[in-house]
């Protein structure tokens, strides 16, 4: 956990600046709820773990805060077939788009990251609360999957924007040649 994470996460304290993310969270939720059965993963995803780690769950929620892991999710959901709630803030503008088996997925969307894109050589500050917005509507799609509910945002993008407070769906076409939930799909 990281001073720079706290304005976004409400999940962490100061206190718990410089200890692990998964040991906090799951702490914090079981203290919620001694009920639910939580099983944190104190690794990094990476292209040799994420099929063991993905395969048992039905619907993965992407939080992620990286283009490269938030691409990995979506093309093994893709491979496992596993329903994947993408979501992703920059700035003051946020997006939330649920990939579900035979739908349109993140590269149907995205091929690649943008130019633009954030990282370590390209910092980009989050507006703290549009992170929340979009977690919550992320939970609220996760609730709609398991209810199976129609409504979901498949084959669509939700556009957030926290400037001017306006949401906006944008459909999105399943490619039929895309790498990641066309006919061969490969991870």
């Amino acid at each position: 956990m990281t001073l720079s994470n706290l304005h976004r996460q409400v999940l962490y304290t100061e206190e718990e600046i410089g200890l692990r993310k998964t040991d906090c969270a799951a702490a914090r939720l079981q203290a919620l709820n001694r009920t639910i059965a939580i099983k944190p993963f104190p690794v990094s995803l990476t292209k040799e773990n994420a099929d063991t780690i993905l395969r048992p769950f039905d619907i993965i929620v992407d939080a992620t805060d990286s283009f490269e892991t938030k691409y990995l999710l979506n093309d093994v959901c893709c491979a496992l077939k596993k329903t994947l709630i993408h979501g992703g803030a920059m700035g003051v503008a946020g997006q939330v788009m649920t990939v579900m088996p035979g739908s349109a997925c993140l590269r149907c969307f995205m091929a690649e990251p943008p130019a633009e894109a954030f990282g370590p050589d390209n910092p980009r500050p989050i507006l703290g609360p549009l992170a929340g917005l979009i977690g919550t509507v992320q939970a609220i799609e996760v609730v709609k999957c398991i209810v199976g509910s129609e409504d979901v945002l498949r084959d669509t993008v939700l556009f957030v924007d926290g400037t001017r407070f306006l949401f906006k769906r944008h459909p999105v076409a399943r490619d039929p040649h895309c790498r990641a939930c066309g006919k061969k799909v490969r991870v």
